[in-house]
């Protein structure tokens, strides 16, 4: 994998990281979320913030 590649990815899971834990986020079950692949933290992204738009305002953070 090419090191530009590697780069992106990395900057991706940081900024993923940085945002679920402003959300209160710190893990995934037993896992660091530093464990988790860009994947992962993608998919719990969308599943918090899709959580997030559902909820009523009152109760919205």
């Amino acid at each position: 994998m090419s090191k530009y590649i590697q780069e992106a990815i990395r900057s991706k899971k940081d900024y993923l990281i940085n945002e679920l834990i402003q959300m209160g986020i710190y893990k995934k079950g037993e896992r660091q979320l530093y464990e988790l692949t860009l994947t992962e933290l993608e998919m719990e992204y969308r599943r918090q913030v899709n959580s997030l738009n559902q909820m009523p305002l009152s109760k919205a953070k």
